[in-house]
């Protein structure tokens, strides 16, 4: 199954640690959240061709105040 939702998540490495236990934790939470599959893409991993349509059509969700 293809997802049709694609998130693309920003870590804070100043106040914690990102892992991959992390991020396969976060993607199986939203899976079951939104009840379909999901792409979830830490910011910096895109290619260049990529980044440019993410930043071109990115919608901000959610902000952690500083």
């Amino acid at each position: 199954a293809q997802s049709d939702i694609d998130i693309l998540f920003v870590p804070d490495f100043e106040h914690g640690s990102f892992t991959l236990l992390t991020h396969g934790g976060m993607y199986e939470d939203l899976k079951q959240l939104l009840g379909r599959e999901v792409d979830l893409v830490v910011d910096g991993s895109l290619r260049p061709y990529a980044q440019e349509s993410v930043e071109r059509d990115k919608i901000l969700v959610y902000e952690r105040a500083s």
